[in-house]
């Protein structure tokens, strides 16, 4: 009786804990993330082939530039980015309607020297016939049209360098978020300073003045040079073909910088981002006027050598620190972008998605300078973005 009266009691409790139970299941991420997954799975009235026939039906709609495709973006991280960083973007730009995102860290030890360039250059010039694999490399994976690429801060370098390297990706829009921070030693030693201020160590900087710092950076960036210039004659002299694209590098940009010519690689660089571009493609300069680790003067120079080549250009001011104006107001940054992926801007014809061929822009990967002239008006349309107002831009 006693062990009746027991399981009874036991039943009774067990009855009662149980709404207690469904309650805190309902409250358990895990248990929610589980019952999505079964409401998704149960929600599929039409097989996979008719739902992405539907899709392609939809995506083929509509007459001539008003066929609405996907948006698609190639975000270029900025120096000790970090992953849950590039994340958080690529979920912004996901957020904001763009169905491909690709991210692509800017690894400080490779694009920081000119070392890095060189050996990131001839492994992709030199690459071997790929291996039969369903992974597609990293190369394959960049050399794609994107709508937008959007380069912070050192991701500029990392640009030219996949540019230079071959890696066939062309753009309709380049935001230059905090940027261009050219291959040159004024360029690396300002911002390398910043850098330091900004981390707390003061001490090195009153150790080391500026200008004993800019000369340690020009003496290493000499060394390495040569460094690369004797083992690129070893390599060839025995034989191993360097390819093209290499020797011309080499003969070029490596000998202006061994003559102190840095403003002369500086505008090549510049010329081998553009030649990403497509026709009538648009370049955004987003930069703080006050920003410690950008000289106002190179944002300036490469503004104006893009609109002198032909590109439509537009300078905008802000006042959040080195790039941090996606983080801060991330919905006025997005209103600077044109309808890319869609139809086209009232008053824009529509991109295409061709390499442009644009002689002034050859001029510049070739010369590292702008030898004729350009039929089309040099003009900057410059505006200032306030954070936290999304809706308003003011000229500037």
């Amino acid at each position: 009786a006693r062990s009746s009266v027991k399981l009874v009691e036991a039943g009774s409790m067990l009855a009662a804990l149980l709404p207690l139970l469904a309650g805190w299941s309902a409250l358990s991420p895990t248990s929610g993330f589980a019952r999505t997954r079964a409401s998704t799975t149960r929600r599929s009235p039409c097989p996979l082939s008719q739902i992405t026939g539907e899709a392609a039906g939809a995506q083929q709609a509509g007459n001539g530039d008003d066929v609405v495709r996907e948006k698609s973006v190639l975000v270029i991280g900025w120096f000790h980015a970090t992953k849950r960083e590039l994340e958080y973007v690529r979920r912004m730009y996901a957020k904001n309607g763009y169905g491909k995102v690709v991210v692509e860290p800017t690894v400080v030890n490779i694009i920081a020297k000119p070392r890095g360039w060189y050996r990131t250059m001839r492994r992709r010039l030199l690459r071997q016939p790929p291996v039969a694999s369903d992974k597609p490399s990293r190369s394959e994976e960049l050399g794609h049209h994107f709508d937008l690429v959007h380069c912070l801060s050192g991701g500029f370098l990392s640009l030219y360098v996949m540019l230079r390297s071959g890696v066939p990706l062309s753009f309709s829009t380049l935001l230059l978020d905090s940027t261009p921070i050219l291959p040159n030693p004024i360029a690396f030693t300002r911002f390398a300073r910043a850098y330091l201020q900004s981390a707390g160590w003061t001490l090195p900087l009153r150790l080391l003045p500026r200008r004993l710092h800019l000369w340690m950076v020009r003496s290493r960036w000499a060394l390495s040079l040569r460094y690369m210039v004797l083992r690129h004659r070893l390599l060839t002299r025995i034989g191993s073909i360097q390819g093209e694209a290499l020797d011309t590098w080499m003969c070029g940009p490596v000998r202006w910088a061994l003559n102190g010519d840095y403003g002369r690689v500086s505008d090549h660089a510049l010329g081998t981002v553009l030649e990403g571009a497509t026709e009538n493609a648009q370049v955004i300069f987003l930069h703080n006027p006050t920003d410690p680790y950008l000289d106002l003067h190179d944002v300036e120079h490469a503004a104006q050598l893009t609109a002198q080549a032909g590109f439509r250009v537009r300078a905008v001011e802000q006042r959040c620190d080195h790039v941090q104006a996606l983080f801060s107001s991330p919905r006025s940054v997005f209103r600077l972008l044109p309808g890319v992926g869609g139809a086209s801007p009232p008053g824009q014809p529509a991109a295409s998605r061709q390499h442009s061929d644009n002689a002034l822009v050859q001029q510049l990967v070739a010369s590292g300078a702008i030898l004729g002239s350009s039929d089309a008006p040099c003009e900057i349309v410059r505006t200032q973005l306030n954070v936290g107002d999304a809706d308003k831009l003011q000229p500037a």
